[in-house]
């Protein structure tokens, strides 16, 4: 991804929000849960709002980022979707054991 200089941009830094489908079926995509890039970084805290360059900065220091979902919620399978601040999707099939 590119930002607004046309630098590349590194790690998840473009990153504005992640859908999930916890039972994907193969087919449709039915989303049980979202994040936007805020729950990511763990900035819940919605007295204190971040602005996106907050935001971006926190993300950018980011190796990974870890979602954890309960088992018994969860299908076969899961299917995420990961949006960047352009709107261009990555999706990405999980199959759990």
């Amino acid at each position: 991804a590119q930002y607004e200089t046309g630098d590349k941009l590194k790690n998840f830094e473009s990153l504005a929000m992640v859908l999930v489908d916890l039972k994907y079926n193969g087919d449709q995509f039915l989303m049980s849960e979202y994040f936007f890039a805020q729950d990511l970084i763990g900035k819940k805290d919605e007295d204190e709002e971040q602005d996106e360059d907050q935001i971006r900065r926190e993300l950018e220091k980011r190796k990974e980022i870890v979602l954890d979902f309960e088992r018994k919620k969860c299908g076969q399978q899961m299917m995420a979707i990961y949006v960047d601040i352009y709107g261009n999707e990555f999706r990405e099939l999980l199959k759990l054991k």
